[in-house]
């Protein structure tokens, strides 16, 4: 964010106004225009009559969840990864770690988050969950062809009999009896830039007999302006 408005937040905390409602409706004024600042945020808006929260930036939601994707994928900023197929033993797993470096300046918005198999799988989502192999490192697909721009993330996958999972926080799970595990989030699950890198963490457990398991995340990048 322009360093002159986060001086306007900084005066506006450090001043005695007793009236908080007055004060919250000024910040939220600011937080909208930091919103319009940002280029890529500002033709979404206009052309897609956004509706901006002013509870914290950038959150906002969607008339339309697919032709927002749509619009972002023409601005050539959406990506996916994927494990592609990979045979797990019974009662093993596969895990995908995607990560948002330190001082990217990029915020990570997860649109779909998916796996497969044709056995009993559960999905769980972790915030910031790690694993310590090397793994194999994957490359982000820019799905916009026309656009030569890479990812800003790194990526790897690992499949191992024992569970690899380190830290992190449990989002979400899902168990599924056969057949695609799909989260739909369009953009709600959001990985800020941080000092230290961030990392989004899927990890898929095959609960029957060997099996192809399969991970795919699709995200959006843009540039962050936090407050």
């Amino acid at each position: 964010m322009d360093t002159q408005l986060k001086e306007i937040i900084k005066i506006l905390n450090n001043k005695n106004i007793e009236d908080r409602n007055m004060l919250n409706e000024i910040k939220s004024e600011i937080r909208k225009s930091t919103i319009l600042l940002n280029p890529d945020l500002a033709n979404l808006t206009r052309s897609n009559n956004l509706i901006i929260s002013s509870e914290s930036y950038p959150v906002f939601t969607q008339t339309n969840s697919i032709e927002f994707v749509e619009r972002v994928s023409e601005l050539g900023s959406l990506y996916s990864v994927t494990t592609g197929a990979v045979s797990v033993a019974a009662s093993a797993f596969l895990v995908l770690q995607l990560t948002n470096p330190a001082n990217s300046g990029k915020t990570f918005y997860i649109n779909t988050v998916s796996g497969g198999s044709s056995v009993t799988t559960t999905m769980a989502l972790y915030q910031n969950a790690t694993f310590a192999a090397a793994g194999t490192p994957l490359t982000p697909l820019n799905l916009n062809w026309n656009f030569s721009n890479s990812s800003i993330a790194t990526a790897k996958d690992l499949t191992q009999a024992t569970d690899p999972t380190t830290g992190g926080t449990l989002i979400s799970t899902l168990v599924q009896p056969a057949g695609v595990v799909n989260n739909l989030y369009y953009g709600s699950l959001i990985i800020p830039s941080g000092t230290s890198s961030r990392e989004f963490y899927v990890r898929l457990t095959n609960a029957a007999s060997v099996n192809n398991l399969s991970i795919n995340v699709t995200w959006w990048e843009f540039q962050s302006n936090t407050i």
